[in-house]
């Protein structure tokens, strides 16, 4: 049995981080049903009420270092925590976090992050001396591994797994069949189907589609 600190971004009513929360929380209950898991969160009580778990305020300074000096484990995860495109503030808020994990040697995890953009030459470099010492890395894609190895950080030390959503089973998909038989005229409700969201934007550096390239034909 363990106790298990998980930080993220939750609390905030996005539906995927919410979706991504609960998909941890399931997979390190199989792992062991005895594990106590306390999340940080900006809703606690909400959080509690809808999980059935721990938490901590996540802007309560002295209560956040008190949890972290209890647990054993400290996962960092998932989503998109670690980039400074839309947040100036968010990434130091989230690194800080690990480094006190690792100050107060906890083991410490980044579980499937999607990894930048960081743009800031002080926050990439921030980003290389924190993450060398923390005890394992997974990211949801291979971008992700390309910048971590753009920064110094060595790819044999990041595996790349997937989104945790990819095991949320809480959503029912014949809503999703729905949609999609009022949207897509050729649509067959009896085939199996894997929906897709994509976005236009891409904040990554214009060559990372070519690092990537590299990367794969090593």
């Amino acid at each position: 049995m363990s106790n298990i600190l998980i930080s993220g971004y939750y609390g905030f009513n996005n539906l995927g981080d919410e979706a991504i929360l609960e998909s941890m929380i399931k997979s390190i209950g199989q792992l062991d049903p005895a594990n106590t898991i306390t999340v940080l969160t900006a809703t606690p009580d909400q959080t509690r009420k809808d999980l059935g778990i721990e938490t901590i305020d996540r802007y309560n300074f002295f209560a956040v270092l008190k949890a972290i000096w209890q647990t054993d484990v400290l996962i960092s995860g998932g989503g998109s925590l670690l980039q400074d495109d839309t947040s100036k503030r968010s990434i130091h808020y989230y690194l800080t976090i690990i480094l006190f994990g690792i100050l107060m040697g906890k083991k410490v995890m980044l579980y499937a992050h999607g990894i930048g953009p960081v743009r800031k030459k002080i926050n990439r470099w921030w980003m290389k001396k924190v993450l060398s010492k923390v005890d394992a890395i997974t990211v949801r894609e291979a971008y992700s591994l390309v910048d971590l190895e753009e920064m110094g950080i060595e790819s044999s030390r990041v595996v790349v797994a997937a989104d945790p959503v990819v095991a949320t089973e809480k959503y029912d998909p014949q809503v999703g069949r729905e949609i999609l038989l009022e949207a897509v005229r050729d649509f067959d409700p009896d085939q199996d189907t894997v929906g897709l969201s994509v976005r236009s934007k891409d904040f990554r550096d214009p060559l990372m589609y070519q690092k990537l390239v590299d990367l794969v034909a090593k």
